[in-house]
């Protein structure tokens, strides 16, 4: 990455930027578009802050973000509303390829210039898989067909051309996820068209029939009745299978009382001929939920992740410019090119009080497994007893600073590294699995859980031996 510091101050100066937060009217209490001096300042103030805390810069290659700026100033100037704004800033924050740092658009902002086609889509071997639609489309739109185009573009084009540069991910095989899945927050996706606008879908059904649809992108606009009823998402799901196997899956750890549910069900667990863990709809929260579980399954201290964050000094950076010159000064360099961090080892987590799990544990990882789970698997990475079964994981993790954004948008730039204790890469690959288990679109469409029998196949051979 090859970075030095603009005159950012200066050319914002030469705009006259004054308040930036966005004006209320006081006769309709709507938000006043933005004015080009706050679209400046917004821009300018994700660049500035991204140059001094940004801790990927290994991910991002050789990008040159202060000629990114430079190239992406006018076409934030051109810009003729908020929502294009918005785009812009995803555009030039996709950039750095990383999973935690992304823009988020102000709230209404995109279902006022977007809408959505009323389908949700499973993204399966780079496909998009259709497994749930709106009631009113449910005898034309069989479960487990496949979309292949929109608008007369297949959805692999439309991917590639019109999306994933949108996109803010580390790890590659979590594009196509995002893109085919149409994640809101990321505000990309083939679902995603211009509001009021209908789409004229190629599908072709589970037994191959190829048809045409036109469908209204108005998922937004109306409440939908969708085919399949899918309740709210437990904190946490218990069940005993066959053999004595205890299954539970740990959906989130943003909320403590995940804690207090798995230690419930820990006189079941403790007990049973081996244990799995459902991490994969787990898209994080707070480590230090996964900690205390993760020390259940040991009576021994474990070590969480290395990692390490930018550090900035002003004398150093000072010197590091004029390190060629003069030897002495050779070891400030990194400080002035943005490259110098305070470097943390594995910290020590003492195992928790009360029951361990000494029976063999299989851990399930799905692509949706992130953040604060992917740090449960760090964490767990050396138990002997734990095995991880099914796809490698999100690939990103790290403290995000929160940043505002004028128009009541938002930013994350994530400010720390993380590293296996032995210093092994994570980030942008995700935790692979020691079983790879990929589901398939054929598994999908019969109702296979692949994943869960081969942990379950796992744990009958470990009880074997």
């Amino acid at each position: 990455m090859k970075r030095t510091i603009l005159g950012a101050a200066l050319l914002l100066i030469s705009f006259g930027l004054g308040a930036v937060s966005p004006v209320i009217s006081d006769d309709t209490q709507e938000i006043k578009p933005l004015t080009a001096e706050q679209k400046i300042y917004g821009f300018s103030n994700f660049w500035r802050e991204v140059s001094y805390n940004f801790a990927h810069w290994e991910t991002a290659g050789d990008l040159d973000w202060d000629k990114a700026y430079q190239d992406f100033l006018p076409r934030i100037i051109a810009t003729n509303n908020d929502y294009e704004f918005y785009r812009e800033l995803q555009l030039f924050c996709a950039l750095l390829k990383d999973g935690h740092t992304d823009i988020t658009f102000p709230a209404g902002l995109l279902k006022k210039y977007i809408g959505r086609i009323p389908i949700q889509l499973r993204e399966l071997e780079k496909r998009a898989i259709v497994s749930n639609v709106d009631g009113l489309l449910g005898d034309q739109i069989p479960l487990g067909s496949e979309l292949l185009e929109i608008d007369g573009q297949t959805v692999q084009q439309m991917v590639i051309k019109d999306i994933i540069p949108y996109i803010s991910t580390s790890a590659p095989h979590m594009y196509w996820e995002m893109a085919i899945r149409s994640w809101r927050g990321v505000g990309a996706g083939v679902l995603f068209g211009a509001k009021g606008s209908v789409a004229h879908l190629k599908i072709q059904k589970p037994d191959g029939e190829v048809f045409s649809i036109d469908v209204p992108r108005d998922q937004y606009d109306r409440k939908i009745n969708w085919s399949v009823k899918r309740p709210k998402r437990p904190l946490s799901e218990f069940r005993m299978l066959d053999g004595n196997v205890a299954y539970i899956a740990l959906n989130s750890f943003s909320n403590s009382e995940i804690v207090d549910e798995f230690r419930a069900k820990l006189p079941e667990l403790t007990a049973a001929s081996g244990v799995i863990i459902d991490l994969r709809k787990n898209g994080g929260g707070n480590s230090g939920n996964s900690s205390k579980i993760v020390g259940h399954l040991t009576d021994k201290p474990f070590t969480g992740s290395a990692w390490k964050t930018p550090k900035h000094y002003g004398a150093y950076k000072a010197w590091g410019r004029v390190a060629d010159k003069y030897e002495s000064l050779e070891k400030y360099r990194d400080y002035y090119f943005g490259h110098a961090y305070h470097e943390v080892e594995a910290s020590e987590h003492q195992p928790s009080q009360g029951l361990k799990i000494t029976s063999p544990v299989i851990v399930l990882v799905s692509r949706s497994t992130g953040s604060a789970a992917e740090d449960f698997l760090i964490m767990a990475d050396g138990l002997d007893h734990v095995s991880y079964v099914g796809e490698p994981s999100f690939g990103s993790t790290g403290q995000p600073l929160n940043m505002d954004l004028p128009g009541g948008g938002s930013a994350r730039i994530s400010t720390k590294r993380d590293f296996y204790p032995d210093g092994r890469e994570f980030i942008g690959i995700g935790v692979v699995p020691d079983i790879i288990i990929k589901e398939t679109v054929a598994d999908l469409r019969s109702g296979t859980d692949i994943v869960l029998d081969k942990a379950i196949e796992v744990l009958e051979m470990k009880n074997q031996q």
